[in-house]
Parts: structure tokens; sequence; C-alpha cells
């Protein structure tokens, strides 16, 4: 993000949706496999990158083929933190 404030590409309005964007990854870790949040992620950047859409913007379709969910014992283990 640093980045992009710095080459001027971000406006205010980016950086809150990037924002936004940033506390949606973090959630979707509560429900599914890091590995599996952190692959939705770079796959989400390159999509974003190439078709310009604003951050934030849901992609079901990447949704349903890159998250997989995470075991119901490392969720409840998760729960009790």
């Amino acid at each position: 993000m640093y980045k992009l404030m710095a080459e001027g590409t971000f406006t205010n309005d980016d950086v809150q949706k990037y924002l936004a964007y940033t506390v949606k990854i973090f959630r979707l870790g509560e429900s599914f496999m890091w590995e599996t949040v952190l692959e939705y992620e770079r796959q989400y950047r390159e999509l974003q990158t190439s078709l310009k859409f604003e951050w934030g913007m849901d992609c079901p379709h990447l949704h349903q083929v890159a998250l997989r969910e995470k075991p119901m014992s490392a969720m409840n283990h998760d729960a009790n933190r």
C-alpha cells in the first residue's frame, strides 16, 4: 500500500477500500486454512492488477476454487483463544 501511495496511484478512497480488503483477508483466515487464504489473496491481487476492479470487490469463483475450510477441530481451537 505504501508503494502505491508513493506512486500516486492510490486515492484516499482507494486506501479505505484497501484497508477494508485487508480486514476481509484476516476474517477469511478465521474459517479457512491460512495457506488457501494466501493463495486466494495472491490470485486476487493478480486479477485486481489486470482488471483494475475496486479493492474488496467479491470474486465468487475465486472464493470457491481457492479457499478450503478449516477442519472443525481447528475452528474450535481458534474460538477458544
